[in-house]
């Protein structure tokens, strides 16, 4: 069975292979990065891919997305040193087959490999823990991310620099637009965004921040 295994650091990969060396006749492939993981899947017949969703160059959500689309029949295990909920947001909009956190790889991930092997989903426990304790708002940022994925491309800049605290005047001259082209904007991303009254817009964006960068400068 041919293993991928990607990860930007060297040792952690070695740790990988260490914790999946009982698996029957298992040979490694590694990548330090998505667009290097890219070319071996172009070269070789791989199984099973065992990402880091933290990485340079394409990070392991992407690089999930694109085996998604051109290689269904790869197995997908993510491993990620962060629980967050911009980390499990991102995930689901992937058909992943395991999650571990990486503090308890060593001790998981051969268990998650024996299951997704026959054909099951495999959650390491803080991973379920995690979902369990924040299910209400995990789900809150999804409903957000499908709201933000329906603005245009104007939209977005205008958000963007909203949740940077910029006035619309300041935005206007920014944009080289109309003070009344970036009110249209301003309206039309409340209208999507389901927010009334003159301030919900401007706390709307500085509460959400983190996640408005996210999903539109991805």
């Amino acid at each position: 069975m041919n293993f991928l295994v990607v990860d930007d650091h060297p040792l952690f990969r070695s740790g990988v292979k260490l914790a999946l060396s009982e698996v029957p006749k298992a040979f490694f492939f590694e990548a330090s990065n998505g667009l290097d993981a890219l070319s071996t899947l172009e070269n070789h017949s791989i199984q099973v891919a065992v990402l880091d969703i933290d990485m340079p160059v394409i990070n392991g959500i992407e690089l999930a997305k694109r085996i998604e689309s051109s290689y269904p029949s790869i197995k997908i295990i993510f491993l990620t040193a962060h629980t967050n909920f911009f980390t499990f947001s991102e995930a689901q909009d992937v058909t992943y087959n395991g999650f571990v956190l990486k503090e308890n790889a060593m001790d998981e991930l051969l268990l998650c490999v024996k299951a997704v092997i026959n054909n099951e989903q495999y959650l390491s426990s803080a991973c379920k823990d995690f979902l369990a304790e924040n299910s209400i708002r995990i789900a809150k940022y999804n409903s957000i991310k499908k709201k933000l994925n329906s603005l245009t491309e104007g939209e977005e800049r205008v958000l963007l620099l909203i949740a940077q605290g910029k006035t619309t005047p300041q935005i206007a001259e920014q944009l080289f637009n109309s003070v009344k082209t970036i009110e249209n904007h301003r309206t039309n991303i409340c209208e999507k965004l389901e927010l009334k009254g003159a301030n919900n817009l401007l706390m709307f964006a500085i509460e959400n921040r983190d996640l408005i960068e996210l999903v539109i400068k991805k």
